[in-house]
C-alpha cells in the first residue's frame, strides 16, 4: 500500500485531500466486498461475509 494512504489526517506527505482518500478507500472497500460476494456465491466463504 502506498505510504500516503497510511498517513493520519494530520500527517499527509502525499498531500491528498480527504475527499481523494475517501474515494480511494471506498473503491478498495467496494472491490473487497465484490470479491467476498463472488467467493460466497461460489461457496468458498459461506456465512463469513454479510
Amino acid at each position: 500500500m502506498h505510504p500516503q494512504y497510511c498517513a493520519s489526517a494530520g500527517d499527509n506527505p502525499g498531500g491528498e485531500t480527504s475527499a481523494e482518500r475517501h474515494r480511494w478507500l471506498h473503491g478498495v472497500s467496494r472491490y473487497a466486498t465484490n470479491r467476498a460476494s463472488h467467493a460466497r456465491s461460489l461457496g468458498i466463504l459461506p456465512g463469513v461475509f454479510p
